[in-house]
């Protein structure tokens, strides 16, 4: 999808406003419609991509881009973090099992929780990496 958000106000449109491409008309455009009244505007590519130039419009593929590259770091950074804590908590928990404070049930169910932990963390690392 074709589309442009206004980041600079200017003619009728206020900034957040996006102009969606039209494929009937070949036009990208903005239909707001309020308890006040409305506001219309219709522009063409070569015209979208001067604003752009201008600094009034910014292309919405584009923005997209760059937040579905910034959330698959978080997400990354977010596994990592998780993957020490949970190691940690496992070294943790052997500690207390090897000193005898656990029993072999608690030791069993930590293991067979932190080996699904990691193995979905695993997996969903794989897929951002893809």
């Amino acid at each position: 999808m074709k589309a442009y958000k206004v980041i600079k106000q200017f003619g009728s449109a206020l900034k957040g406003d996006i102009l969606n491409y039209e494929g009937n008309s070949g036009l990208f455009i903005m239909d707001i419609v309020g308890n006040t009244g409305g506001r219309m505007m219709a522009i063409d590519e070569e015209t979208a991509e001067q604003f752009v130039n201008d600094g009034y419009l910014i292309n919405l593929k584009e923005v997209e881009k760059d937040n579905s590259k910034t959330k698959l770091n978080e997400i990354a950074n977010l596994i990592t973090t998780l993957k020490t804590q949970y190691e940690k908590d496992h070294n943790d928990i052997l500690d207390k099992y090897n000193d005898q404070e656990l029993p072999t049930c608690v030791k069993v169910e930590a293991d067979t929780v932190h080996f699904n932990l990691i193995k979905v963390l695993n997996k969903i690392e794989s897929i951002i990496n893809e």
